[in-house]
């Protein structure tokens, strides 16, 4: 019986999952270069981009110093049972002077997708994910909130907006309740 492979798992002809390969999902993370992934992404982007023009990745580095830690990296990672595994990688390098408005520019600099996993949305994903770290939330969403907090121009890992969020939170209601926030 042949396999039909699907964007997210691969399934019998028949349409029920194949017992040898379990549902898999393709995550969208951004990474800096001391991650884990950051050397499965630059092995990803020599195959795809660099090779095949005679590069390698000191080569593009010479070429473009610093890049690698000026760009935001993001990638689609595959959990496969041996580990995760890079299929798609995107850099998005940012200006690093504000335009007048005060608005910072960013372009993609590279964007490389396994060239097995291609046809599957994959880089159409990674420019989503690169979109909405630009942009926030979409406007739908935010039409409909009642308030807009902010914790300034800089951007924050969600996990720690959320603590920063819980501190100022518990910090007015102390000071609302009348007791000192800060210990003497």
């Amino acid at each position: 019986m042949g396999l039909i492979h699907q964007s997210r798992n691969i399934v019998a002809a028949r349409g029920a999952p194949h017992p040898a390969y379990p549902a898999f999902v393709i995550k969208i993370e951004r990474i800096t270069p001391e991650s884990p992934l950051f050397a499965s992404s630059v092995a990803l982007r020599e195959l795809v981009l660099l090779n095949p023009i005679g590069y390698d990745h000191a080569k593009f580095v010479a070429e473009y110093p610093s890049v690698d830690e000026r760009a935001e990296h993001f990638v689609a990672v595959f959990d496969h049972p041996t580990g995760p595994r890079v299929v798609g990688c995107l850099l998005l390098l940012t200006d690093e002077q504000p335009s007048e408005n005060g608005q910072t520019q960013a372009k993609v600099m590279q964007m490389a997708v396994d060239p097995q996993r291609q046809g599957e949305g994959l880089g159409r994903r990674l420019v989503v994910a690169a979109e909405a770290r630009a942009f926030g939330l979409h406007a739908s969403v935010r039409a409909r909130a009642d308030v807009s907090l902010s914790f300034g121009s800089m951007v924050w890992p969600h996990m720690l907006a959320r603590v920063m969020l819980t501190e100022q939170l518990y910090r007015a209601a102390t000071i609302l309740a009348g007791t000192p926030y800060h210990r003497d």
